[in-house]
């Protein structure tokens, strides 16, 4: 009776030391997806910044080509004024800028 009962207190121990390595399984398994998760909402962050920074980038391009255009367009206009040109000759005289 006594070697029956030590048999299943080691099996009902055996069966606990298997749900515990399950367990640390899955809590490894989760820690790795937690540590992904990390990682890639840093990598998005950082990819983030970059996208914020070319826009600014670009804004920046932007309005300098505006400027460049306007100064562009109304030393045109001035030039085409002392020459004495009409204004449907004034789209002939402004170059595209590239």
């Amino acid at each position: 009776m006594v070697v029956t009962c030590l048999i299943r207190c080691n099996q009902r121990l055996l069966e606990g030391q298997s749900q515990v390595e399950e367990l640390q399984k899955s809590l490894q398994e989760n820690s790795s997806k937690a540590e992904d998760v990390v990682l890639m909402k840093r990598k998005c962050q950082e990819h983030l910044e970059k996208l914020r920074d070319a826009t600014e980038e670009l804004k920046k391009k932007s309005r300098t080509i505006e400027e460049l255009e306007n100064k562009h367009s109304s030393s045109g206009e001035s030039e085409s004024a002392e020459l004495g040109l009409t204004d449907s000759c004034d789209s002939i005289l402004v170059p595209v800028l590239i």
